[in-house]
């Protein structure tokens, strides 16, 4: 005969076949299934698991049960419930004849063994939650006395409150307990009150802003025209001023709203006193000096405007106005004479006894560093001097013809005749070899009738000095005075 078995979920069974720890149940309710076998429960009295298994109220008659409803799983009791309803009618009681002792029934092994795991579970799972809540514990920290301001709080404090005191102790649990200090002595100083400079600083720039701004604009018309005169005069003012204003401006105190002005101004100062010492050994040499000097003058303007946005100048106020105008329009005119020859024009005279008529005039004026030679000792240069050039002018010079028929030659003027003019200085001829790459050199010809000679004759010039602002003059005696020619082509 089978074995019959009662599973705790599936309801009761027979054994169909054990394999290791999984045995074939065939269950009542239809369903065979394989099962740990652990979990089935022997059954010795089929009457009792049937009456256990089956509430008493409710039909157990075969035909009651629809069939839909046989085949479900239906959890009837847990093991524990289930255990108690079958040993307790089942049981038998054995009473020892001499005292009457009730013997309890015999445990199932397997129901046994399912206890013990459970309680081993438990107590593993007491331990190491123990353990974790030990070594998370934070340290309490030192103890803060309570005053009786926390009174209240401590009285109104929930049950749970009083719980994590007793476990974690008293001061950690405080909430807002804030010691009484003592109150802050009040302050009776107060705070001086500060005197700015602004009105006396806006009088300063003002009055300083408009000869700066003229005398940076003469200065860059004399670089311009390459006029030493008009520089030197104007670089000693311009660093005089500027730094006067600079000293005075660094020694007032201005409110926070003058501060970025007052930097303007002061940097405006510094770049004309850097510009006033740059020029200060002349004109500029080369275009890389004009143009530095003209950023030094272009920034310390920009700068100097900047610092007087927003403020109204006075000009009728300023005395140095009307000066400043008259020289401003004197600088800017034209510094040749009005009376100059038309480059190529020529000039008709006659030489000193008036037998011979002579022409003479410049063709072309141009701008050379270097030149050079042949001589003896093979072949030479001639170089202008740093931040020079030479300034080539070609001569041509006519014999138009005798008019008394005694004396038929002519001699040139002298190199010492002729004077270069520009920039406000005056140059005289270098004195060179015959021949050069240029050509022939100016020298004092004799020349019969009707000849004709062209020679180049040399000056030495800054290098900012062009053709375009130079004029050259031939002295021909007290008789013919000396014609000049503009040599801007």
């Amino acid at each position: 005969m089978k074995q019959r078995v009662r599973h705790y979920y599936h309801g009761i069974g027979t054994i169909r076949e054990e394999r290791g720890a999984e045995t074939l149940v065939s269950f009542d309710n239809g369903e065979s299934l394989r099962v740990y076998t652990m979990t089935l429960t022997p059954i010795r009295d089929e009457k009792t698991e049937t009456a256990i298994s089956q509430p008493p109220d409710q039909d157990t008659h075969p035909h009651a049960i629809p069939p839909e409803e046989a085949k479900t799983d239906t959890l009837l009791f847990t093991r524990d419930t289930a255990y108690k309803e079958e040993t307790s009618p089942a049981t038998e009681k054995k009473t020892s004849g001499k005292k009457g002792r009730t013997i309890p029934p015999q445990v199932p092994e397997t129901n046994r063994n399912d206890t013990y795991l459970t309680m081993i579970v438990l107590i593993i799972g007491i331990i190491f939650i123990s353990a974790v809540i030990i070594t998370t514990t934070p340290e309490p920290p030192e103890e803060i006395p309570i005053t009786n301001s926390n009174s209240a709080i401590n009285q109104s404090q929930p049950a749970v409150w009083g719980m994590l005191e007793d476990y974690f102790g008293r001061s950690v649990i405080v909430i807002n307990a804030t010691p009484n200090l003592p109150p802050e002595a009040p302050d009776d100083t107060a705070d001086p009150v500060i005197e700015y400079d602004d009105e006396l600083f806006i009088q300063t720039i003002t009055a300083g802003a408009v000869p700066l701004t003229i005398i940076s604009m003469h200065t860059i018309i004399a670089i311009d025209q390459s006029n030493a005169q008009i520089l030197a005069q104007n670089i000693e003012s311009l660093q005089t001023i500027a730094g006067e204003n600079f000293g005075k401006v660094s020694k007032m105190r201005v409110s926070r709203g003058q501060i970025e002005r007052k930097e303007d101004f002061q940097h405006a100062m510094l770049e004309f006193i850097s510009a006033s010492s740059y020029l200060r050994r002349g004109l500029p040499a080369s275009d890389s000096e004009r143009r530095e000097a003209l950023n030094y003058l272009a920034t310390g303007t920009e700068r100097l405007d900047a610092a007087l946005r927003d403020i109204n100048l006075d000009i009728e106020s300023l005395t140095e106005r009307d000066l400043y105008a008259v020289e401003l329009s004197t600088l800017s005119a034209p510094t040749k004479p009005d009376d100059l020859l038309a480059l190529g024009t020529p000039f008709i005279y006659k030489d000193a006894t008036e037998s011979n008529e002579i022409s003479i005039y410049p063709r072309y004026a141009r701008r050379q560093t270097t030149i050079w030679y042949d001589d003896a000792a093979g072949t030479g240069h001639l170089t202008a001097g740093e931040g020079k050039t030479f300034m080539i002018i070609l001569i041509q010079v006519t014999h138009r013809g005798n008019l008394d028929g005694r004396r038929y030659t002519i001699q040139t003027p002298q190199p010492a005749a002729f004077t270069l003019h520009g920039g406000g200085e005056t140059f005289t001829p270098v004195q060179t070899v015959a021949h050069t790459s240029l050509g022939e050199m100016y020298r004092p010809f004799t020349l019969n009738r009707k000849e004709s000679r062209q020679s180049s004759i040399l000056f030495e010039v800054p290098y900012s000095l062009s053709p375009l602002d130079a004029h050259l003059s031939i002295n021909l005696g007290s008789t013919w005075g000396t014609p000049a020619w503009d040599l801007k082509e």
